[in-house]
């Protein structure tokens, strides 16, 4: 999972964080290490390995948790706002990140958001009202235009 607030541990360094499901399974060995150091690197945060995340902007912390969410390969990520606490410019820099390290590790996203901007990213929009998935806008990502997502915004009226 990738959340909205990070949930990195705040007393390990970036490196331990991204390791951590490692440490948990008992696991960790000179592959894992190479897995961690390849992941760091992927998402951009490798010169911030041995910072704590109080030292860490916004971003940096985002893409750690990104970082750590792919440590055992997961077949999907769930993220839940992994904007919401960064400006618009490290969410863009988020979600390009998101996007292409999901198709290199083939991977999935579930990626929930307030934001069209960010849904336009996606191939597939659903839109849920009242708890329900009330429609569905179908894509091709990374899409600088949120035109059909607000549409479909206002026609829902969501």
């Amino acid at each position: 999972m990738v959340f909205q607030f990070f949930n990195l541990v705040p007393t390990l360094t970036v490196r331990e964080n991204v390791a951590l499901p490692f440490l948990i399974a008992r696991n960790a060995n000179a592959e894992t290490d190479s897995r961690v150091e390849a992941l760091m690197e992927r998402v951009g945060i490798a010169k911030r390995s041995e910072h704590r995340p109080y030292q860490l902007s916004g971003g940096e912390m985002q893409l750690a948790s990104i970082a750590r969410a792919l440590a055992h390969h997961p077949a999907a990520i769930l993220a839940d706002e992994p904007t919401g606490n960064v400006n618009p410019a490290v969410g863009r820099s988020i979600m390009d990140t998101l996007r292409d390290v999901a198709k290199s590790e083939e991977t999935a996203v579930l990626l929930v958001t307030h934001s069209p901007e960010h849904a336009a990213w996606s191939d597939r929009v659903c839109f849920l009202k009242d708890g329900v998935i009330a429609g569905e806008c179908i894509q091709e990502g990374k899409s600088d235009d949120a035109r059909a997502i607000h549409e479909a915004l206002l026609n829902l009226g969501i």
